[in-house]
């Protein structure tokens, strides 16, 4: 399948991508960082996270969010695409899925996210144990790759860490903040 979008030369400065509106929004006393991500399997990688400092409180609870977005710019679209599929496969192999212990993992349907790119999944997963939920999406456009997971547990009290009192971030809104990160990594990517 050929990309109508033209290809990226390099990867941009990540922490620049989402606006603090946004993060701030999403991930509320969240600080941006970049990542670790380095080059490699023929792809120039960077990515950046955005980590809550501090509490942000409500009805009791520490509603903690986390953003984690990597970009990753391959040497043509047929190699960001099989780079695509393989993600999109193991959502695939995840979907509706239960895993018991080591894991304690449920994992929601995964799901197709449309008018991003070339294309987009996305897929839910709530850790049973611990309590937390993540998003994650993958989206390819033109010779680029865009991996989103956004992280999100309401822990009881002041409590840093997630615990049997803790509440998953439901499904529905993870995804849908998600996807406008992805919207917005999309929109300040440039050629």
């Amino acid at each position: 399948m050929t990309s109508t979008f033209p290809p990226l030369q390099d990867v941009p400065e990540v922490c620049d991508l989402l606006s603090a509106s946004l993060t701030s929004r999403l991930a509320p006393k969240s600080e941006s960082e970049p990542g670790v991500a380095k080059d490699g399997y023929g792809a120039k990688r960077k990515d950046c996270r955005w980590d809550q400092k501090g509490y942000h409180m409500k009805d009791g609870y520490n509603q903690s969010r986390s953003i984690s977005l990597k970009v990753n710019v391959w040497p043509d679209n047929d190699s960001a695409r099989d780079d695509a599929e393989s993600m999109w496969r193991s959502m695939r192999d995840q979907s509706g899925q239960t895993k018991g212990d080591p894991y304690f993992t449920e994992h929601g349907e995964i799901k197709e996210v449309g008018d991003l790119g070339d294309g987009a999944y996305a897929i839910y997963n709530e850790h049973t144990q611990r309590r937390t939920a993540m998003a994650w999406i993958l989206v390819v456009r033109g010779n680029t790759t865009i991996d989103i997971h956004f992280h999100g547990t309401d822990n009881k009290g002041r409590e840093i860490l997630s615990d049997k009192n803790s509440r998953p971030v439901p499904e529905k809104e993870l995804l849908q903040g998600a996807e406008e990160i992805a919207r917005e990594t999309l929109k300040n990517l440039t050629g």
